[in-house]
């Protein structure tokens, strides 16, 4: 026996799939094998050519890929190819050299004419090819298992997600509202200021200096709410809280909350209209027509009329808010009319926001909003809803005229 075959009988030895056999055996193996270089980069199998050798490499590295894909990096003392000494099925990947690399080849027709004369090697062969089935069995439940964890744990993420995004919206909804307030109590301290302004310029002139300061200070803590509400408009589901309650009660409370700036902007604010049971999100709905009332007011002249009414139109409750402002033009509207899911490149200011708002919030309820404005005639804001009743103790139409 020469030396390059006992070294080649040695190498086969060292293979798993070979390790039980007879020195015989891998003698007759080993003669039967083919020494070969390999450069570096060289491809020594490709993926979906037909296959009839494998390969042990004495030195050196290969790369097991798909393309740019690496499934596994080969040293000296691994094989691949092995499945090729027992069927002829086309290769499923490539194999390429990562350095200049020394294979030992068998090819199936030696193979099979040494286990003709050694069966031996066919039961090494199966007995290697069960133990890998098994193994592959085991890390097959394993890799279930580890699925299954992850699932679960994606389930706690998007449960974890879920929960955040509810609280984040709940969030902005209160900060709407906050802000809301916020810019409706400014609107009542700018409107006393600017009056403030102009009695006390002729009797303390000597004043004019500091209550322009804190009008200023006003004016930019109102810009600052309105950039704030103008950023948290953008969340566009709404949670609703239904229940039934009397619109009567709604107005008669804004109308107290809002005659302090009626009065101080020397705007005359009336409520008009019967009784009614509405079922919708009341806060939803105050905070709808605190939007359209506050905005009459602040954009109204001084002595000129807001008016608020109730009535029906078969089959709408309608509540309008009718002002003698400046009116809107067409672009003003647009919130009104576009499609919501399209406004967030077109709605920029806070009048914008404010009827967006509006909107979103009518329509959440199964409503509808409509505005009859014309530029320098004012604007008439209609809300109609279906699910309503009159007050049972309604007393006709009622009338606050308070200024």
């Amino acid at each position: 026996m020469s030396t390059s075959l006992s070294a080649s009988a040695s190498a086969l030895q060292d293979l798993s799939i070979f390790k039980e056999l007879p020195s015989a055996v891998l003698q007759k193996l080993a003669a039967e094998a083919e020494e070969i270089n390999i450069s570096k980069d060289q491809t020594i199998i490709k993926k979906g050519d037909p296959g009839d050798s494998m390969f042990l490499i004495r030195r050196g590295a290969v790369v097991v890929h798909d393309e740019d894909h690496i499934f596994a990096t080969l040293i000296s003392g691994e094989y691949f190819g092995e499945y090729a000494l027992i069927d002829d099925y086309t290769r499923s990947a490539t194999v390429t050299a990562s350095q200049p690399t020394e294979l030992i080849r068998l090819t199936r027709e030696r193979f099979n004419a040494t286990m003709g004369d050694h069966p031996e090697l066919k039961d090494a062969i199966l007995m290697e090819l069960i133990k890998r089935l098994r193994h592959l069995n085991t890390l097959q439940d394993q890799l279930l298992k580890n699925n299954n964890e992850i699932q679960q744990k994606n389930k706690e993420i998007a449960a974890i997600n879920q929960k955040l995004t509810e609280i984040n919206d709940e969030k902005t909804q209160i900060m709407l509202v906050l802000a809301h307030e916020l810019r409706n109590t400014l609107t009542s301290s700018i409107t006393l200021g600017e009056s403030l302004h102009e009695e006390i310029k002729d009797r303390a002139p000597d004043l004019e200096e500091y209550i322009d300061r804190l009008n200023r200070s006003l004016w930019r803590m109102s810009q600052s709410v309105d950039r704030m509400i103008s950023k948290k408009t953008e969340v566009k589901s709404v949670e609703l809280n239904i229940s039934e309650f009397s619109l009567t009660a709604l107005l008669e409370d804004l109308n107290s909350h809002f005659i302090d700036q009626a009065t101080d902007k020397q705007v005359k604010l009336s409520f008009k209209g019967s009784g009614y049971q509405v079922t919708l999100d009341r806060a939803l709905t105050r905070q709808i027509l605190e939007n359209l009332i506050g905005n009459a007011i602040r954009f109204s002249p001084g002595g000129a009329r807001v008016v608020v009414q109730t009535y029906e139109e078969d089959p709408y409750l309608c509540i309008s808010i009718k002002d003698q402002g400046p009116g809107l033009s067409e672009a003003a509207l647009r919130p009104l009319l576009e499609p919501l899911d399209e406004q967030e490149d077109t709605v920029k200011n806070p009048s914008d926001i404010s009827l967006s708002i509006v909107r979103r919030y009518t329509e959440s309820m199964g409503g509808k909003v409509q505005c009859d404005s014309k530029p320098g005639h004012g604007a008439t804001f209609t809300l109609k809803f279906k699910d309503y009743q009159k007050e049972s103790s309604q007393k006709g139409f009622w009338d606050l005229f308070k200024t």
